[in-house]
Formats: C-alpha cells, sequence, structure tokens
C-alpha cells in the first residue's frame, strides 16, 4: 500500500504515436455522454479517441474513414467499442453495423457485454426491436423509425475459416485486426467506400509476421500522408542493453524502454494500476517467457512483430534505386512527357506520377501528386494535359479507378487503360532499366522509395508478372511511375533503346517484401524544365 501523499503511479492516457489530421468538429463529446447514461464512464483515453475517431467534416460526414487503434489487452478497448456501438446505433440511427472478431467465443462475448448493457439501461432497452441469439448468427435489432423499414442493426461475425469475408455495410469493426485476412478486407473496402457514412475500424494489439492489414494501416500513419485515416497506437521502445561494440572495441549506452520497470508499462498501458495491476503485469510475464521474451514484448508493451525486415526491395535491388537517386535531376527541354494515375484499393490516396527523357538520354520519373481519394484526379490530369500535351495518360483499369476513367472521357481528358500484358511489360521493363541498364533517374522521393522498396512481385494471369495490389505498401508510386514510362518508351524512344514488345512470359520476376519511409511531391524537375 502506497504511503500516505505518495504518487501513485497510472497509465498514460495519450498515444505513444498518434496520426491524426486535423478537424473542427467531432460527435466525440456526445458519444462520451450517451456512454456515461449507459453506465460507460470512459478514461481519458477512451474520450481522446472517440473525439478523434468521431470527427466529422462540415458535410455531417466521417472526417476518417478509416480508424486505427493499436493497444495491449485488458486495458478497455472492447468498452470504447461497446460505447461507440451505441452511439451509432441510439443517436446516429446507423442501418448497418458489423462488429467482427477472430474467434466465435469473442465474438459472442462482445455480443452479450452490449446486450446486458442494453438490457439493463431501461431507455435503450425500450428501444430493443429483434435479438438473435444463434452461435454464428447473433444480432441486435432496434426498432425501425418508420413501419416496414429495418430498424438500426449490429452483427457479429467470425472471421475464422473465411465466414466473415467481404464485410460490407456503414460501420465496420475489425476487432482482433492482428489476425485479420487482408485479401477479405482488400475485397470489401471498395465497395465500403461508395457508402456516404462509410467507417472502419481496426482495433486490436500489436502485430505479428501475419498481421498484414494491420501493418498496411500502421504504415499509412507512419507514412503522414493519408488524409483519410487517424491511428494511435501504446508502445514501449525495443530495449537495447549497454553493450561492447565488437568493431569499435568502445561501449554503447542502453537505449529504449526497459521491460521489466513500472514505467515503461505505465507508458504503454492506460489501464495500468486500475485494470492492470503491477502484479498481474508480473505474474503475466513470468507465464510468457519473462520480462525480456518476445511474447512479453508484444503482448503487453506493444512492441509488434510486424511484416517488415528483410521482406525488402523484394522487385528492385536497393542499391541499383540509390544509385539512381538524383534530386537536381531534371526532364530536358525537348522531351515529351508521358503521365499515369493509380488508386489504392481503399480509396485513401491516389498518386500521379510523370516520366519524361533528360538531356543525357536517360529517364527521369517522379511522383507528381499524392491525395486522398480521387474526386481531384480528372481535373488535376486535365490541367496538366493542357499545359505538357502529354504523349499519354495511362491508368490502370481496377474498381477503385474506374470512376476516374469514366470522369476522364466524360471531361475528354485522353486517358488509356493498358491491357493486363502491356502492365506487365511496364512493370518488368522498369525493373530492367533500372537494376540492369542503369538508365532510370528518380529524385529520392520518399513515397516513390517507399513503394519501391515495399512492393511485391505477383505472377499475371496472363504472363509475366506485376506489383502486387497486397504488397503491405500504397502500389501507386511504383505503378505509375513504371506505367508512364512504358507509354514514353513507346510514343518517344531514346538512348538507343527501341521499343519491342516481347511477350511478358519471357520476362522473369523476383521475389520477397517490405518497406521505407515517408512522402515526398512535386513537379519539381518538370518546373524547371519548363519554367
Amino acid at each position: 500500500m502506497a504511503a500516505s501523499g505518495a504518487a501513485v503511479l497510472l497509465g498514460r492516457q495519450e498515444p505513444t504515436f498518434l496520426w491524426c489530421p486535423t478537424y473542427e468538429y467531432t460527435l466525440g463529446p456526445e458519444a462520451i455522454r450517451h456512454s456515461a447514461q449507459a453506465g460507460l464512464v470512459w478514461d481519458p483515453w477512451q474520450c481522446t479517441l472517440a473525439n478523434h475517431g468521431l470527427a466529422e467534416t462540415a458535410a455531417g460526414r466521417p472526417r476518417f474513414f478509416t480508424v486505427g487503434v493499436t493497444i495491449s489487452r485488458q486495458n478497455g478497448k472492447d468498452a470504447l467499442l461497446e460505447g461507440i456501438e451505441l452511439f451509432w446505433l441510439y443517436v446516429l440511427g446507423v442501418k448497418e453495423i458489423i462488429h467482427s472478431a477472430h474467434l466465435a467465443n469473442t465474438s459472442r462475448k462482445h455480443f452479450f457485454r452490449l446486450l446486458r448493457l442494453i438490457e439493463s439501461v431501461p431507455h435503450l432497452k425500450r428501444r430493443l426491436h429483434h435479438v438473435r441469439r444463434g452461435k454464428g448468427d447473433e444480432s441486435i435489432e432496434l426498432t425501425p423509425i418508420r413501419a416496414g423499414q429495418q430498424g438500426p442493426t449490429i452483427e457479429f461475425r467470425t472471421r475464422a475459416g473465411g465466414q466473415s469475408r467481404g464485410d460490407v455495410a456503414d460501420k465496420v469493426i475489425y476487432n482482433e485486426c492482428m489476425y485479420l485476412d487482408a485479401d477479405a478486407v482488400a475485397a470489401s473496402l471498395p465497395t465500403m467506400a461508395t457508402r456516404p457514412d462509410g467507417q472502419v475500424w481496426f482495433v486490436g494489439s500489436a502485430g505479428f509476421k501475419t498481421s498484414i492489414q494491420q501493418a498496411r494501416v500502421r504504415n499509412m500513419a507512419l507514412d503522414g500522408v493519408n488524409d483519410s485515416l487517424m491511428y494511435a497506437e501504446w508502445a514501449a521502445e525495443p530495449w537495447v542493453p549497454e553493450h561492447l561494440d565488437p568493431l569499435t572495441g568502445q561501449m554503447v549506452a542502453a537505449r529504449g524502454d526497459r521491460p521489466d520497470v513500472p514505467e515503461t508499462w505505465a507508458k504503454v498501458n492506460p489501464g495500468y494500476a486500475r485494470r492492470i495491476t503491477e502484479s498481474y503485469i508480473r505474474n503475466e510475464a513470468g507465464l510468457l517467457g519473462g520480462f525480456d521474451s518476445v511474447e512479453f514484448g508484444t503482448e503487453r508493451l506493444g512492441i509488434g512483430d510486424w511484416p517488415k525486415d528483410g521482406q525488402a526491395w523484394a522487385v528492385i535491388d536497393k542499391d541499383a534505386w540509390v544509385a539512381a537517386e538524383d534530386p537536381d535531376s531534371q526532364i530536358a527541354d525537348d522531351s515529351r512527357v508521358a503521365f499515369a494515375a493509380h488508386t489504392d484499393p481503399a480509396k485513401d490516396v491516389t498518386t500521379v506520377s510523370v516520366a519524361g527523357w533528360r538531356a543525357d538520354g536517360k529517364a527521369h520519373v517522379e511522383v507528381l501528386a499524392r491525395h486522398r481519394g480521387n474526386a481531384w484526379v480528372v481535373d488535376a490530369l486535365g490541367q496538366l494535359t493542357s499545359t505538357w500535351k502529354p504523349l499519354g495518360i495511362l491508368v490502370l483499369k481496377t474498381s477503385a479507378t474506374t470512376p476516374v476513367i469514366n470522369d476522364a472521357e466524360a471531361a475528354k481528358v485522353p486517358v488509356r487503360s493498358p491491357t493486363t500484358i502491356e502492365y506487365a511489360q511496364a512493370c518488368a521493363r522498369f525493373r530492367q532499366r533500372v537494376v540492369e541498364r542503369g538508365t532510370v533517374v528518380h529524385m529520392a522521393q520518399a513515397s516513390l522509395t517507399r513503394s519501391i522498396a515495399g512492393v511485391r512481385p505477383l505472377a499475371n494471369k496472363d504472363g509475366g508478372w506485376v506489383f502486387d495490389p497486397a504488397s503491405m505498401v500504397d502500389i501507386g508510386p511504383a505503378v505509375t511511375v513504371a506505367l508512364a514510362l512504358r507509354e514514353l518508351e513507346i510514343a518517344e524512344p531514346r538512348n538507343s533503346w527501341v521499343w519491342t514488345p516481347e511477350p511478358a512470359a519471357a520476362v522473369a520476376g523476383p521475389a520477397g517484401v517490405m518497406v521505407a519511409r515517408r512522402g515526398a511531391t512535386g513537379l519539381a524537375s518538370a518546373r524547371r524544365g519548363r519554367s
């Protein structure tokens, strides 16, 4: 027991990492009051996440399409989700909500917790219309606003065994997202993005090497570009004790957060001393293999074993890419240019890039712009077309880029969609130019480097290989520079390399993956070349 007047160590209420673009209005205070009326009194950290996650635009739409939260177990994330779900159901009247978990028992427990909470509050219970309690078929439906319509509904689903593939609703919560099937999410997000009030929450503890989808969300936050994402994380810095450097013979000072001290536990567990006691953590460490174990670091300290190290530079050799850097590179005055645009599957970021010839005959590639969504793209391409009279504008045809292609055609902006074989040829030629010929130059833009470092190859159905859309990084920069370069080579060949479209299957691809750093942008070289 602490001595009278002694300070009590409590958990840190602010995330150790937060990515939250600005907003002017939030429904958070209303959700906080509504939860308190239902008996859920949130901690400060839960209130903070509610304020950020429920931020709105001036038009009354969710400010963030994606909300990510990485926090260790027992800190109170389920209480946060219960309050958010109650607010969606009873205050906003959201028609379709899906709460999914990795295991049936976890999903079912959350269902019963939420149902007991509703049934314990008279004014909430009065609005209950229909409850399904069957195992694997749990749902709660409230009284409809108008007769003959479905009332606000939340369904509880299990992801194990593929039972929850392709979740589509107005709001989706992926609990235990460290076990989330990335392919299932990729199938549903483009459809969800069409919902005017659509929002997806990814909530879980620190990830593993198989946590592809969770790592994607986290990487977007670390990238510092995605304007439609809010992400919060509580994680310790890995501890490296004082040690002797074998090369220099000098002692290297210790760094990071010691895993065996309460100060570290409090730093990364906002529920420390209230929900999670010191004795509990000590017992937990013993069961997990000690304070220095990987398991304790992941489960309690938030140190993820993220899928990255050793998987980078699967397509382009890192040394070759670094050798191709020239921050002062510019397109020659007499060179024509080609553009390409690509939207990622979730429509979070669209990339526009350019390719042009330098005076020395090498190809210059550059990311011009990366912004949220794709509504801005057609206007941007129209302005580029009127200014630069490009050789071509390529847009890879996917479900996410269909609106861009349709709008561009309606606006008479001359975009073209390459075939699958042309796309495979573009990927293979781009790699050849960088790795084998050294005839591509880039400006060391971090967004492009990150994409090139993290993209993986995927066998193309018509032969050859393409950039894998399931890569952890946004493949847009890699896709657009490769497509723009192919268009440039075909329409204006230089450097004594005449384009000969050999069968894509004849070009072999590499294998592996992973990641780099954050994004720069701009038409710097083009401005210099044409100013």
